[in-house]
């Protein structure tokens, strides 16, 4: 499970980004489960 992340190395202020994984609600949240990310 990914606990999340401040930061991303590559990723600046105005970049984007696609990820994709299994989403499902926790405590009202959603979390992503084994994301995968591009960095665009």
């Amino acid at each position: 499970m990914f606990t999340g992340r401040k930061n991303l190395p590559g990723l600046k202020l105005g970049g984007s980004i696609a990820v994709e994984g299994v989403g499902r609600l926790e405590r009202n949240r959603l979390t992503l489960l084994n994301p995968a990310y591009t960095l665009s």
